[in-house]
């Protein structure tokens, strides 16, 4: 049985991005970022522990977070969120409850 080299990577699957922290694109919208952590491979295994560096509170982490993530006003609506609430609960702690979940089941 042939045990794996100490210190070595491990290999990028096929089709599979690297993800990095800042996003260096535009943040993506729930609805958006959900898909992606159920259809895109490797996103939800790189996600998972910012969202819970996040939610811990590591400035870091909150950061990269709201690089990827910018639920829209009308998102944020229709999960019940009161329209007067909506820009204070657009920040990275409240929102990454929002895909914390699901980052986790996918990862």
């Amino acid at each position: 049985m042939a045990s794996k080299k100490p210190g070595k990577k491990p290999r990028k699957k096929k089709g599979e991005l690297q993800w990095v922290c800042n996003n260096p694109g535009r943040a993506f919208d729930l609805e958006t970022l959900l898909d992606m952590l159920e259809h895109t491979p490797g996103f939800a295994t790189f996600l998972f522990p910012v969202v819970k560096g996040a939610m811990a509170y590591n400035p870091a982490d909150i950061q990269c977070l709201e690089s990827y993530l910018a639920p829209s006003n009308r998102e944020l609506m229709d999960l019940g969120i009161p329209s007067w609430d909506v820009n204070g609960k657009s920040r990275c702690t409240d929102v990454g409850l929002l895909v914390a979940v699901a980052a986790q089941k996918y990862a």
